[in-house]
């Protein structure tokens, strides 16, 4: 679980350096959810 988190933190990062104000917080969690 630990590794999960690590690689989902890793994922929101990219997404908030290549859009930054593109993306809100609820989709990228809908993402992480499914």
């Amino acid at each position: 679980m630990a590794f999960d988190f690590l690689r989902n933190q890793a994922f929101l990062r990219a997404i908030k350096k290549r859009n930054s104000l593109r993306v809100p917080r609820s989709v990228s969690r809908q993402i992480l959810t499914k």
